[in-house]
């Protein structure tokens, strides 16, 4: 009795908290609560409410204000649409899942975690708080890695034998997606935080400082010191090398997943993603012939056979990513096995 009550606690209060993150989504989108404000003026009660609201901004604008160099196009980011549907779906088909209690009782708590993160995460993001931001969005990313390992989730071909638990198809696909784009997302947003709350504020010091900076670990501000040598570190490779790695490194964990879990899900959600990148780089081939005709008036301190890496990289990885994906959806499909069945019998037919 009391198992079964705790399991409909935590669909209940998972189904409120997933509503509330749809509306605090919309909230903060390009169409939410800019475009009312000036109608909420004279409604909202408290003025400090009101200037804390005025203050903020959308996703888009923070995303704009700290701009990085992998960060898809706009248009990419309607995913978030496709997982709220698939979450919404998955909540539909718990209820009347064989599986709901043990589903309930694996992921309830972490699911409720991970909503409650990303609504905190809105709210801190937009309206400044970058650090904080972070840490809040690394919880719901942890909290997103325990629900997909506690699920077990892992496809298999309609040949294969399953695992001994399999839950259902809906569930899993939601929480492959959810996973996924909080890696995208996560690595943006932890590449945004470094480059503009640790490194351009040690690099605009060190432009003001008067006194001269001496590499050498004292007593004084060991902190200080070590940070120098972390930024002269990162500072050997230029910000879209970086990116360029970031991307490989999100191109070996999309193979992986494909490799040993089938998550077909997984990679076609980072192939979006950095096809998103790649198209938000466009227009590096005319950054390429302005550097080339007059250097004078780019201001980017990047060689020019630099200025298409990133370009480059994501057309390489996402197309990875996207043949990977296919490859492993026809092997879930049996697409192989029934081409071979199909050849053997051309060969067993007289001639």
């Amino acid at each position: 009795m009391l198992l079964e009550l705790t399991v409909q606690f935590f669909h209940w209060i998972n189904t409120a908290v997933f509503f509330s993150l749809l509306a605090t989504s919309a909230l903060f989108s390009p169409f939410g609560f800019q475009k009312l404000l000036p109608y909420l003026k004279n409604t909202i009660p408290v003025p400090y409410l009101y200037n804390v609201i005025n203050q903020a901004r959308t996703v888009d604008q923070m995303s704009h204000a700290h701009h990085t160099e992998i960060v898809p196009h706009p248009f990419f980011f309607s995913i978030w649409g496709l997982i709220y549907f698939l979450l919404f779906i998955h909540l539909v088909t718990v209820m009347f899942s064989v599986d709901r209690k043990i589903i309930g009782m694996r992921i309830g708590f972490y699911f409720l975690v991970c909503q409650l993160s990303l609504i905190s995460w809105l709210f801190i993001y937009c309206l400044g708080y970058i650090k904080t931001a972070q840490i809040v969005l690394t919880i719901g990313y942890l909290c997103a890695i325990i629900i997909y390992n506690r699920l077990n989730i892992k496809y298999y071909s309609y040949r294969e034998k399953m695992g001994a638990e399999v839950f259902h198809i809906f569930t899993r696909i939601a929480f492959s997606v959810l996973f996924a784009w909080l890696t995208v997302a996560m690595t943006a947003s932890l590449f945004s935080t470094i480059k503009y709350e640790l490194m351009l504020p040690i690099i605009d010091t060190f432009k003001t400082s008067t006194k001269p900076v001496i590499l050498h670990f004292g007593e004084e501000n060991p902190m200080i010191e070590s940070l120098t040598i972390i930024a002269s570190m990162i500072s050997n490779f230029t910000e879209k090398q970086w990116s360029a790695i970031c991307m490989f490194m999100l191109t070996c964990i999309g193979l992986w997943f494909s490799r040993f879990r089938n998550d077909c899900f997984v990679t076609m959600t980072f192939a979006w993603a950095l096809i998103g990148i790649y198209v938000n780089h466009l227009n590096d081939d005319k950054l390429l012939q302005s550097t080339a005709t007059n250097t004078s008036t780019v201001t980017l301190p990047l060689p020019i056979n630099d200025i298409q890496t990133v370009k480059l990289t994501s057309m390489i990885c996402g197309g990875i990513m996207l043949m990977e994906s296919l490859f492993t959806m026809s092997y879930l499909m049996g697409v192989k096995k029934h081409l071979e069945i199909a050849a053997e019998n051309i060969k067993e037919k007289p001639e």
